[in-house]
Formats: C-alpha cells, structure tokens, sequence
C-alpha cells in the first residue's frame, strides 16, 4: 500500500531522467465516486495546488518552491522563470545541498547500515514466494538479486519504486528541478543551505518497525505497466501544480494496484507520512525563518509533497504570521 507514496518522498535518493518512460496518467480511469470524493477531500486541504509561493513578514521575503527531484524537458521553462529570482536571491536553502550529498556518500563508506541489513538477509526474512517476487522485479530493473539480499528493506521499496524505463538514467549525472537549482547556485556563488542533515529522511525509514518495512517492500510490486503509469501521473500533477492531488491519488492507486497490500497497512502509511513530511517540516521551519531574518532575499526549495496541508510548510509558516501569495511557476 505504501510504495506509491514512497515514490513521491523519495525520488530524491537519485536523479531520475523520465525520456524513456511512456506511462499514461491514471487520474481519469479512477471510478467516478472515487475523484467525487478526492475532490472533496482536496477542496478541504490548505495550500492544495502551487508550485511557487512567497512568503513576507515584518520586511522578511521567502520565495518558496516545490520541486520535484525527477528529470524532465518541461521543467526548462519553469526553471528560465525562476532564474531572475535565483540570480537575486542572497541564499538558498534546499534539502540535500551537494555538500550534504558528498557527506552522505563519505558516510554510507564507514556506516553501511544505514542501507544494508548487517544481522540477516532478506531472504532469510521472508517467504520464498515473496522472495522470488522480489528477485524478479529487482532483475528487470538490472539489480542482481544476490546484491540486493543485503538491502535495508525500505531501501529496495524505494528502488522498486522506479519503473524498470527509468533504470537506467540513474546514474547519468541528469539532475530535477532540485539540482538544477543547485547547479545555478555553486554556479553563481550563491550562499547554499540545507534544511536538514543528509541522513534524516533515511534515519526516518530505518526507525519504522522492519515489519512495517517489509510491508511496504512487498507493496512494492506492480506490474511494469503500472510502475509507469504511476510515474506518469506522478510527473502530471507536479506540472499541473497539484501537489495535494498527487499524494491523494498516489495513495489511491496504491490501494488499488498493489495487489500485495497487507491489511492494516493505514497505520504504517501514518507513521511515514509524520515521519518523512510533517515532522521534517516542522524541524524546517526554524531553518527557513532563521535564514529570513538575516535579511534580502532567501529561496527554498524542497520536494512539492511538503508544500500543502495542515502540517504542511505553507501553513506552518502561516501560523508564525507570514503572509502566502502564490506565484508564476
């Protein structure tokens, strides 16, 4: 049930070019009683749509923008409009600054728990069915199953996550939105900041129960087609600006295409949520209004899953007295 969702958090884990995926948007084959309610549900939620935000407080100026960490020719033009405010920006603030991605590779060479299991295998944990699933939908994706034993399991849910199209450009150096940003940045000389160390969102996966992991390891396997459509629609809200509309239907189709769902998956689905959105954005918030307050303008950016809800970024900054107005993208 959660793989989904796991894709929309954790693109990030590696820059993903989406050319030779030809996956087809599955919002319109969702039953008509299903988008009535999603509908609904999204008409409640605070800040649903936007990729580009601003946010002003006593003389404060914070340009806040959605990203989405997978590669795609669409996101040229966004990023050309965004360029004139990145060239005026003072600092920018991002999740994973290169920097912090440098310290997370230096650190996965002396702390290889933080992917791998160091006390058991995966097939030592799991069914020999559910492991031959898993060998085979690690092998379409060019992972040796031999290699992929030793993931952390939420580790291989994420990979799995990838549609077999997108395998490939894993390591082809192709950056999103996140590290188009970066690039102009060190570029231009301009101030970067994290928001969070390297390993939180990872640290986040690994205090889930390894039961909770496991489920969503085995939510993880759709049939290839569906690991592309999903992709598609992923990449269809982000360019439409719907970013509360992605992770609802994400969390649909997850339900509805992952025939391997365990019952009482909801629980752990909660448990993520809090742990890889809403608790991070309120350990952000401090970051964003600190750097605010030195003045000039500052620019975030962070995966668009953060920017709406409740307890997303927007509303959070909200409630400390920043006005929101949205922007072009």
């Amino acid at each position: 049930m959660l793989r989904a969702l796991v894709t929309l958090i954790l693109f990030g884990l590696a820059n993903i070019a989406s050319a030779q995926c030809l996956g087809t948007d599955l919002r319109h084959s969702l039953p008509a009683e299903l988008q009535k309610e999603l509908a609904a549900r999204l008409a409640q939620t605070p800040f649903a749509e936007g990729n580009h935000w601003t946010a002003r407080r006593d003389g404060q100026l914070v340009h806040l923008i959605g990203t989405v960490h997978i590669d795609d020719p669409r996101l040229d033009a966004p990023f050309e409009r965004l360029r004139p405010i990145l060239e005026a920006a003072n600092r920018i603030l991002l999740e994973v600054t290169p920097d912090e991605e440098a310290a997370l590779h230096s650190a996965l060479s002396t702390q290889p728990e933080l992917l791998l299991l160091t006390d058991t295998t995966l097939p030592e944990l799991l069914p020999e069915e559910d492991w031959q699933a898993l060998s085979h939908a690690a092998s379409a994706r060019g992972l040796p199953p031999i290699l992929v034993s030793k993931y952390q399991p939420w580790y291989l849910a994420t990979l799995l996550s990838i549609p077999p199209c997108a395998m490939s450009t894993l390591t082809g150096g192709v950056a999103g939105m996140d590290g188009r940003i970066a690039t102009f940045a060190q570029e231009n000389g301009k101030e970067l900041l994290s928001l969070e160390p390297f390993d939180t969102g990872m640290r986040a996966f690994g205090e889930m129960s390894r039961d909770d992991q496991i489920d969503m390891l085995m939510s993880s396997i759709v049939p290839n087609q569906t690991a592309e459509d999903m992709f598609a629609t992923l990449l269809a809200t982000y360019f439409e600006e719907r970013h509360a509309e992605a992770w609802e239907v994400m969390r649909e189709l997850s339900v509805l295409h992952a025939p391997n769902s365990a019952e009482g998956g909801d629980p752990a689905l909660d448990k993520m949520e809090r742990a890889l959105l809403a608790t991070r954005n309120q350990a952000w918030i401090p970051v964003i209004t600190a750097a605010a307050a030195k003045g000039g303008l500052t620019v975030a950016a962070f995966g668009a899953a953060h920017l709406s809800g409740p307890d997303g970024v927007l509303a959070l900054l909200q409630a400390r007295g920043f006005a929101l107005e949205r922007q072009q993208f």
